[in-house]
């Protein structure tokens, strides 16, 4: 019988579920609208916890498949192919007087029928390969208001 993978709403529970610095590779999931996250399991990465909630990763890197973009623009279907991977950081964590507001202030996108990569989200013409810090917001959290029923990435 396969292991039921958890639904979390909670950064408190994320937190429980992960230490710091576990390695995520985060992909959007279209079909349950929330953050999947595989993490590693011997070499290869698992399907660990779909997230309804924000987070925070540092070290991050945004990579894209190229061969399944193109089968996605080719076919017209959604395949996962983009994905944000970087070290899972507990809030409790952050230095108080912190503010990811004032840091992080770049949205980041991902449209395969219209980007190769990750890229800025205010103009589409810088692509993003990497960051420092990456806090993944999920729409209903106060920061997406620009963005309304989008979930935004950011840098």
């Amino acid at each position: 019988m396969r292991n039921k993978i958890p639904f979390i709403t909670d950064s408190e529970d994320l937190e429980k579920l992960f230490p710091e610095n576990t390695e995520f590779r985060v992909y959007r999931n279209l079909h349950k609208d929330c953050y999947s996250i595989q993490t590693r399991v011997d070499g290869k990465w698992k399907l660990s916890a779909h997230v309804e909630t924000c987070f925070l990763l540092k070290n991050v890197r945004f990579a894209v498949s190229a061969k399944t973009r193109d089968k996605v623009r080719k076919l017209k279907k959604k395949f996962v192919h983009a994905y944000v991977i970087g070290a899972f950081m507990h809030y409790s964590k952050i230095i108080l007087g912190y503010n990811l507001n004032a840091t992080l202030n770049i949205p980041v996108t991902y449209n395969p029928y219209r980007d190769d990569t990750f890229v800025n989200a205010k103009d589409f013409n810088q692509p993003i390969s990497a960051s420092k810090y990456c806090f993944l917001d999920i729409q209903k959290h106060e920061r997406s208001l620009e963005y309304p029923n989008k979930p935004i990435i950011w840098i």
